[in-house]
């Protein structure tokens, strides 16, 4: 009778165990359902928005990234919440029995005072989380200010007299990056957590392998600031680097990139432009226009007013060279055995230098032969058997003519 009466009277208790049991099934029943549903339902929104990439390869990239990354932080929630329920479980089931009731009361109580404690230190974190949400806004705010002054400096609707457009777009970063610096710098106290031991730790670890890795970059990045503001060339410009010849492509923080005439693009540290001689051949092009040189040297035998006459013919039917201002030859230099001439004329497009330059020396050739001049650098065997000598009556050979001044760019052209 007495095992009959222990038994109805556990009924009870154990009906209320059976039910938490079944709450719990639900619950986790739902927190999983609920994490299909979210996730599916990301997905499509997440599929139509990515419906305006033209690339159907980075689309699909792009959307499974975001699914795999939803799913990882989806799956995080929804086993916090399920241990969350599980420990409810335990200490409701131990607090349904009288043997195990207070074991249930212990638990319960801790958990209740985690929670309480976890609830206190959030609340306590609300005013330091709405201090840095205030920063947060101003600064960005001030950011987009900067952004779009600077933004209509580099598209011309504003002109600032001390920056051009490449020098603007650098600017307007750097100012932009010097706001959240400094929205950081104001922040940094008020975010929870700041002043435990473990945050100033890990801070200072991070502050140490920066330190450590960015010297390189660091120097990289000041080499960028001083090419753009230095104004040494900027996007477009065509330039020679060493043997690098090309149109820049862009300025970065750390490298500059060129594409060469070969479609080549190639890569240049900043700090290595710095030190290397850089020849900009767009800077004075529209303004002053930019020179060609060709050196060719000719014997003493040929007559130095016809090699200028046919160096003026060669430039003159040549495509890509302008007539205004009018080219001209130097002599260089009187060597030994032949004279050293110098043919400029001015390019009417400094990133067709190379192919005007070729042209040009097929026309040297051309014009050469048609004359019958040999292009010969003669070099010493023996002594020749006459002096090698032009008479007064040859002086003025095909092209040249006694009526102009042989060498005189601005006479050659009456």
């Amino acid at each position: 009778m007495n095992k009959f009466s222990d038994l109805r009277e556990s009924l009870p208790a154990i009906a209320e165990a059976l039910l938490g049991i079944l709450i719990f099934a639900a619950l986790v029943w739902s927190i999983r359902r609920a994490k299909r549903w979210l996730l599916t339902r990301s997905a499509q929104v997440a599929a139509e928005k990515t419906e305006k990439v033209s690339e159907r390869k980075l689309r699909a990239a792009g959307l499974r990234s975001f699914v795999t990354l939803l799913r990882a932080l989806l799956n995080f929630a929804s086993y916090v919440l399920i241990s969350f329920v599980a420990y409810a479980l335990v200490w409701y089931e131990l607090r349904c029995f009288p043997v195990s009731k207070p074991w249930g009361d212990f638990l319960r109580s801790q958990g209740i005072d985690l929670l309480s404690t976890l609830g206190r230190s959030i609340l306590a974190a609300l005013p330091g989380l709405l201090i840095v949400t205030l920063i947060i806004l101003a600064a960005r705010m001030f950011a987009g200010v900067v952004s779009r002054l600077f933004a209509a400096a580099e598209t011309g609707e504003i002109e600032m007299h001390r920056l051009d457009r490449a020098s603007a777009t650098t600017t307007r970063r750097l100012l932009v990056l010097l706001v959240w610096v400094i929205a950081a710098v104001f922040a940094y106290p008020y975010i929870p957590g700041s002043q435990s031991l473990a945050f100033k730790g890990i801070t200072i670890f991070a502050g140490v392998l920066v330190s450590l890795g960015s010297t390189n970059l660091v120097n990289q990045i000041a080499s960028g600031l001083l090419l753009v503001y230095s104004r040494a060339f900027q996007t477009g410009d065509y330039v020679l680097v060493g043997e690098t010849e090309g149109t820049v492509l862009g300025i970065g923080l750390c490298v500059t990139r060129i594409r060469t005439i070969k479609n080549e693009e190639v890569h240049i540290a900043n700090s290595m432009l710095l030190g290397t001689a850089t020849k900009n051949y767009s800077r004075l092009a529209k303004s002053e226009g930019l020179l060609l040189p060709v050196k060719v040297t000719i014997g003493y035998s040929t007559p130095w007013r016809q090699v200028h006459a046919l160096l003026l013919k060669a430039a003159r039917g040549t495509p890509g060279l302008a007539q205004q201002p009018m080219p001209f030859v130097l002599q260089t230099r009187l060597c030994d055995f032949y004279v050293e001439y110098e043919l400029n004329a001015c390019l009417q497009q400094p990133f067709q230098r190379v192919w005007v330059q070729s042209d040009l020396h097929a026309r040297i050739q051309d014009v050469f032969n048609e004359h019958g001049v040999q292009i010969l650098s003669p070099h010493y065997f023996q002594d020749p058997p006459q002096p090698h000598l032009v008479p007064p009556a040859d002086w003025f050979r095909s092209p040249a003519a006694p009526d102009r001044l042989p060498g005189n760019a601005a006479a050659e052209g009456k």
